[in-house]
């Protein structure tokens, strides 16, 4: 029951196929076409795009329109209601008295199947100004879950707007010249993550998200930056004229001294008053045996074949 009507000049076979070339790519291309015996529809242009689009052509019969009946009467229906839509619109606004009457009768339920064609065709009904009365119940569940995910996952709120009018701020400068950042004056919310910003030194207004615009220091934080600026350098204390040893690393390890194999170790007047711990150890190392001395190997000059040849040709 899903209706469309268009308003045309002139009924040949190049326009009705303009037409329904828009019907057929919003909706598709239908098995089968029913129509009039109108001589529009029996062209061989006509016939010939039916053809190539894969489409099944019917007529009714001469001078009998009863065989195309819903076709007629939606005919009917529509020269009926645009009559009353013209009155409101205006004599001279037959677009806009078509658009506004397709709309409705789209959303009206029919007769017969107890559905608006907009639900039966869509599985909904199309939005127009009568649901400005309903709460936007959708949008309001929509924030909420996005609240709860932002909560879980430790995101940023989307409430409220983190600056506000007449606020000094630093925005983010995307032009080739000048400053990253330049300072500008809060004008407007546009809303919880957007603002419009009037940017002295370029003499522009810029919009802006919050991730692209800083907080900018007043006059009272001013002043006590400069004062904490000049403020004098305290005085040394004496410790921060003592000089730290330099680091050597988390373990040092002592040198290893081998004592001289062979030869009794005499100990030095130090030692001997040295205590009995250390002079275990001097006579455990004054016991080791001297180590025996490796065999040398002997070593034969290098004997070259050509030295062997020379001496067997003398011999």
């Amino acid at each position: 029951k899903w209706l469309e009507a268009f308003e045309c000049k002139s009924m040949t076979s190049e326009s009705t196929i303009t037409l329904l070339r828009q019907v057929f790519a919003r909706f598709g291309l239908p098995r089968t076409l029913v129509s009039d015996n109108y001589s529009a529809f029996a062209a061989e242009e006509f016939q010939k795009f039916l053809r190539r689009n894969g489409i099944q052509h019917k007529s009714g019969a001469p001078y009998s329109p009863q065989t195309n009946g819903a076709a007629e009467n939606a005919v009917r229906t529509v020269k009926r209601l645009l009559k009353t839509t013209l009155l409101e619109a205006g004599p001279g606004n037959l677009e806009l008295a078509l658009q506004r009457f397709l709309m409705d009768y789209r959303n009206t339920p029919h007769a017969t199947t107890n559905v608006s064609p907009a639900q039966a065709l869509m599985g909904r009904n199309l939005r127009n100004r009568l649901d400005l009365l309903r709460p936007p119940l959708t949008e309001e569940r929509v924030q909420r879950k996005q609240e709860q995910q932002i909560a879980a996952y430790g995101g940023k709120s989307v409430n409220g707007n983190p600056f506000a009018v007449n606020d000094e701020v630093w925005v983010k400068n995307y032009r080739s010249q000048g400053a990253n950042w330049l300072k500008a004056t809060v004008q407007k919310l546009l809303g919880p993550r957007r603002l419009k910003v009037w940017v002295p030194e370029l003499q522009l207004t810029w919009i802006r998200h919050v991730d692209q615009t800083r907080k900018g220091l007043s006059d009272q934080e001013e002043d006590s930056s400069e004062t904490v600026v000049s403020s004098p350098r305290p005085a040394k204390l004496p410790c921060d004229s003592l000089e730290s040893p330099p680091f050597k690393g988390f373990s040092t390890s002592r040198p290893r001294t081998t004592p001289q194999r062979g030869r009794p170790q005499q100990l030095s007047p130090k030692a001997k008053s040295a205590p009995r711990l250390s002079a275990s150890v001097v006579d455990q190392s004054s016991n080791i045996q001297p180590r025996t001395p490796r065999p040398k190997r002997e070593r034969k000059p290098v004997r070259r074949l050509i030295d062997e040849l020379l001496e067997q040709k003398e011999k």
